[in-house]
């Protein structure tokens, strides 16, 4: 068994057991505020058993739906075809120039969009699988190649700008890094799709174009920006501020003719700057989806059957038994041997 949100589980069980200590300690303390004759008139009897199997229910149903929501998967799908496609590595600029908010709401929730979008292209077409690399001075592979859409979206999620332990874009590393650090592509059926300002500090990225190019793997650009902005930090106190650089604040301006020719020189699609994240579907449709695809061998981790629905059936079984079971066991009290019974006007 495997899960795509491992963490989820963890979560729910420790919720459980904590509802499962509310549970028995309210219900032990229901009727410590009643006086006794009150009691005997209102108060409905439940029996130990009951109690406490309530609630073991609801806790087990608590925990089933933690298990539900980590997407649990185990088993074959049944009469899955054989999958052709191919590898598309998403790389998402994560500098600090990325929070520039010349557009909307900053750059980086622009790209992050932007992948999105792609990723929902590449989805409905089906048999690719979706990679994710976050780059700023270097590369840090943040979802390996995967057709579990979902997990890249999680990874994707997380991304943040200026956690990378390098500073300073250098977009030729960033490119071999991904052709030769990884070593889990087949560069005869793999794309890069580039999203970033273009800003480079430095390094030669025309030259990496040109191998990439030479391995037969284009490299499609998307520049996100605007005209220019400065770079809003976190600074103390949660307070903003500008990032500065020698004293002065940093003016980012995006380079997306850099982006341009990168694309050009491997043979990939440019989107210029500002471009629309509805787009990304026709990058895919004119830049990867006519491409050679590769017929993939067994994969039993990628394709192994979602079975999260069982655990939401058994958490409303247990939830459905638990109420059936406090139906059956509370009736109205009975008034003590010896006294009278009393009606209420």
């Amino acid at each position: 068994m495997t899960f795509a949100t491992p963490w989820f589980a963890s979560l729910g069980i420790a919720v459980a057991a904590i509802g499962a200590l509310y549970l028995s300690g309210h219900l032990r303390g229901a009727g410590a505020f009643a006086a006794p004759r009150l009691a005997d008139r209102v108060r409905l009897q439940s029996t130990r058993y009951s109690r406490w199997a309530g609630s073991v229910l609801v806790a087990a149903a608590l925990a089933s739906l933690a298990v539900a929501l980590a997407q649990p998967r185990w088993g074959r799908e049944e009469g899955a075809a054989p999958l052709r496609g191919r590898d598309v590595v998403v790389a998402i600029d994560a500098s600090l120039s990325m929070l520039a908010e010349d557009t909307a709401p900053n750059r980086l929730d622009r790209a992050k969009l932007a992948a999105r979008r792609l990723a929902e292209a590449l989805g409905r077409d089906g048999g690719h699988r979706l990679a994710l690399v976050g780059f700023s001075g270097r590369a840090s592979m943040l979802a390996p190649p995967t057709l579990d859409y979902n997990l890249f979206d999680v990874r994707l999620d997380s991304l943040e700008a200026g956690a990378g332990p390098v500073q300073g874009t250098r977009i030729d590393a960033v490119i071999r890094q991904i052709l030769d650090g990884f070593e889990v592509f087949d560069e005869g059926y793999t794309d890069i799709v580039m999203i970033s300002d273009g800003e480079d500090h430095g390094s030669v990225p025309l030259d990496a174009a040109r191998e990439a190019a030479g391995r037969g793997v284009a490299i499609h650009t998307v520049a996100v920006g605007g005209d220019g902005a400065f770079i809003p930090v976190p600074g103390r106190n949660s307070a903003r501020t500008l990032l500065v650089y020698r004293g002065e604040p940093v003016n980012s301006r995006p380079r997306g003719d850099l982006l341009a020719q990168i694309a050009e020189i491997s043979g990939g699609i440019a989107l210029g700057v500002g471009a629309d994240p509805v787009v990304m579907e026709q990058l895919y449709r004119d830049g990867i989806a006519g491409k050679p695809r590769k017929t993939r061998e067994d994969t039993d981790d990628e394709r192994t059957a979602h079975r999260f629905q069982w655990f939401v059936a058994l958490a409303l079984a247990l939830l459905a038994v638990d109420a059936a079971q406090r139906a059956f066991a509370v009736r109205p009290g009975r008034p003590r041997s010896g006294q009278a019974r009393t009606t209420v006007p």
